[in-house]
């Protein structure tokens, strides 16, 4: 063998022996009941949850148990750390700083965090963080809390742009400024979130992203001054989220100054504002944002748009599109359907346009209102609109802006006027629909259900009608009666009078006939009051909620008409459909050794809890969750409404209860189908004397119990194994009794 060969050969051989080994992604579990951190680095068993995260290498998981936490966490690198559920693993700041500056989030490293973000790749799941911690007090009141923290989740922008910040399933609350804060320019995903009592000042922000680009999902805000809000930002989309008693709802601000992509705020509802509170709008926009299939109901304001961002670019005006929304002031004085101003707030004025298609603008003091300031204009065009039913005025243009607004349904056949739904200023509303259909029905069903859905159409003065319905294929599929199908992308429904040459007023309008080019003639029109003419039947295949829309511009034939022949869009509004994940009840029973099943005391039962975590299904988007028990052992969630159960999916299910070993199930644990009662197997018992809270009964639990012997302990510790108020020697017998267990066991 040449001797280059040989040199080669022993070099790889030495690359092979010093080269580092991979390192598997580690667990390092939580345990509030732990009495310090000493075993956290080496057997990855920590008390507190920043200890762990010291601990722990980048791509880690910390899992922590039920229990509260007193702590400011900081994560230094990307982990993904998971509580027990919301209201199971409770997290409050030991730090008392909600307010110790003025004009910053971060106050130069004085504000007291929950959590401070500086990684990229961070997710957080399954935790209740709560501003409000009793043991201290700052004196800051605001919706009967004393808030202590000035942020829960805050990225640190005076140190970078972090990316990819996933939180979900979880409940911040009683928090002074910021709820959750994308503050830094990277990347998010909020979703299925509850954030509540973000108030405390003028500029407090429940969800916020500033510069960044993301996605806020399905989350709930209430009780916040600013709900839901983007401002700079790349592409943030607002899709489902609903926003209760805030003072503004959902916002986007300077949208694409920076660049990115259009900003969509689709499918949110927001209600009950605070009072002068705005539903949803925008500001000063640089690319267009779409505004689609959102509901506002009883707010002053409910869709908005503020200046233009051509007052500082060479371009024409912005564009905002608002599409399908639904505004409903039930009545409020005073309230605005919707606002479209040059008024920049505080920045001058600037150029302003909007488009307004397919709305419902209903039940408020004024539908529609233009403002045009210092110079700077409006230009509006509204077209298949329901404007009714305002009480002072339909459209005030009193400013003068330009107004195009033909083609809507002004609440009576003889156009704008009836009822006081009138024109302030000069407005072109010829011409206008002489008939509304409306159709506007919510269902709400499970994934795998299937499920019917009745159309109605209440309308006068119909002469002919073909209807092609879309529907949003990621979440359902379609096999609807008396239809079929066209390859172009929607399901066709002709509906027409009984008799075509001769139609009867009042007459059932019926489904089925695909109509191919005729256009009707009628002399008669029907008129239809609330009847069904088509069902609609459906299976969920995916969560999410979706209008069904109505599309008048594919295929062919007659269009929706009135008895002038005037294609009728106006007020019919699409039919929602909301698919959760399927959900099932689980109930259950846990026993511990020594204690009375059904006692409180002595021997009592407190405290045990079962954690579900998903490991594969539909309930892959959800968080761990805790089920608490009662004083029989017996855990219960059931379903009473859809998604109120068990999300299905495949799961593990683990019992804690400090002082005694967890049980985890053997193999998976399968909830399925709508209703199913799943006991998750033979009720485990879990072994005591666990009393340092490490999974496992050594010398150091027989210890603790003989360093507390003879005494009485209330409340209970982990040295009253039995929780009959005393360490003795029962407390003992059982620790002795299961000395070397590291587990319980759970059979199937």
């Amino acid at each position: 063998m040449r001797p280059t060969r040989i040199w080669l050969i022993g070099a790889f051989l030495l690359l092979l022996a010093t080269a580092a080994p991979v390192q598997a992604a580690s667990t390092y579990t939580v345990n509030p009941a732990l009495p310090d951190n000493t075993q956290c680095a080496t057997l990855r068993l920590c008390r507190t949850i920043q200890a762990a995260i010291d601990a722990a290498s980048s791509g880690d998981t910390i899992v922590a148990r039920p229990g509260t936490f007193i702590e400011n966490l900081t994560i230094t690198k990307p982990l993904t750390i998971n509580g027990a559920g919301q209201g199971v693993s409770i997290i409050k700041p030991a730090l008392s700083a909600a307010n110790p500056c003025a004009g910053s989030s971060l106050c130069g490293g004085a504000a007291s965090n929950i959590i401070l973000v500086q990684a990229d790749n961070v997710t957080i799941n399954g935790f209740t963080l709560d501003g409000d911690n009793p043991a201290l007090a700052s004196g800051i009141m605001a919706g009967g809390a004393d808030l202590d923290a000035r942020n829960g989740i805050i990225t640190n922008h005076a140190l970078g742009v972090y990316t990819n910040l996933v939180v979900s399933n979880v409940t911040v609350k009683n928090i002074y400024l910021r709820g959750m804060y994308a503050s830094s320019g990277g990347t998010f995903n909020f979703r299925d979130n509850i954030v509540q009592n973000v108030q405390a000042d003028p500029a407090s922000i429940g969800m916020f992203n500033f510069g960044g680009a993301g996605i806020y999902e399905r989350n709930i805000v209430v009780d916040a001054n600013d709900a839901i809000a983007a401002n700079h930002s790349k592409g943030t989309q607002f899709l489902g989220n609903v926003v209760v008693n805030s003072a503004s709802g959902v916002h986007s601000d300077n949208a694409g100054d920076g660049g990115g992509t259009a900003d969509r705020i689709s499918g949110n509802t927001v209600s009950n504002c605070m009072a002068n509170g705005y539903g949803i709008w925008d500001f000063v926009a640089y690319i267009a944002p779409v505004i689609e299939s959102n509901k506002i109901v009883n707010c002053a304001v409910g869709l908005a748009s503020f200046g233009n961002s051509s007052s500082f670019t060479a371009g024409p005006a912005v564009p905002t599109t608002f599409t399908n929304n639904t505004v409903d002031g039930q009545g409020l004085a005073g309230s605005v359907g919707v606002f479209i101003t040059t008024d920049q707030v505080g920045y001058g004025d600037g150029t302003n346009s909007a488009f307004l298609y397919n709305n419902a603008i209903v039940n408020n003091a004024v539908g529609v209102q233009t403002e045009q300031k210092n110079g700077k204009t409006v230009s509006l065009s509204l077209r298949y609109n329901n404007i009714s039913g305002n009480t002072t005025t339909g459209i005030d243009n009193a400013a003068g802006a330009t107004v195009d607004a033909a083609r809507n349904w002004w609440g009576s056949a003889a156009g704008p006027g009836g009822g006081n739904n009138g024109i302030s200023g000069v407005v072109t509303t010829a011409p206008y629909a002489l008939a509304l259909a409306s159709s506007a029905t919510a269902s709400t069903h499970e994934i795998g259900e299937v499920a019917t859905l009745d159309t109605q159409v209440t309308a006068a003065g119909l002469y002919g009608a073909q209807l092609v319905v879309n529907h949003a294929s990621s979440l359902m599929t379609f096999t609807p009666a008396g239809s079929s199908y066209n390859s172009t992308g929607g399901w066709f429904w002709d509906f027409r009078a009984a008799s075509f040459s001769h139609p009867t007023p009042n007459q059932t309008m019926l489904a089925g006939t695909m109509l191919a080019g005729a256009p009707y003639n009628h002399p008669t029109a029907a008129t239809l009051t609330g009847q069904s003419i088509a069902t609609w039947k459906y299976t969920c295949v995916a969560a999410g909620t979706g209008g069904l829309g109505y599309d008048y511009t594919a295929g062919t034939g007659a269009k929706l008409s009135d008895v002038n022949g005037f294609e009728i869009v106006a007020g019919l509004t699409g039919d929602l459909v909301t698919c959760t994940a399927a959900t099932s009840a689980v109930d259950g029973y846990l026993k511990l050794q020594g204690r009375v099943q059904g006692a409180t005391a002595p021997a009592g039962w407190n405290d045990a809890t079962v954690v579900l975590t998903c490991t594969g299904g539909a309930c892959m988007a959800y968080g761990p969750i805790g089920l608490a028990t009662d004083v029989n052992g017996h855990y219960v969630r059931l379903k009473t409404t859809p998604g109120s159960g068990i999300p299905n999916g495949t799961y593990s299910a683990t019992a804690y209860r400090r002082a005694y070993l967890p049980a985890t199930k053997a193999g998976a644990v399968v909830v399925a189908g709508t209703l199913t009662i799943n006991a998750l197997g033979t009720a485990p018992t879990l072994a005591g004397g666990d009393v340092n809270g490490d999974d496992k009964i050594d010398i150091a639990d027989l210890a603790a119990i003989g360093g507390a012997f003879g005494t009485s302990i209330t409340p209970d510790t982990g040295a009253d194994v039995n929780g009959d108020g005393f360490v003795n020697v029962f407390d003992l017998v059982l620790a002795g009794g299961n000395y070397g267990l590291t587990a319980s066991t759970w059979t199937p």
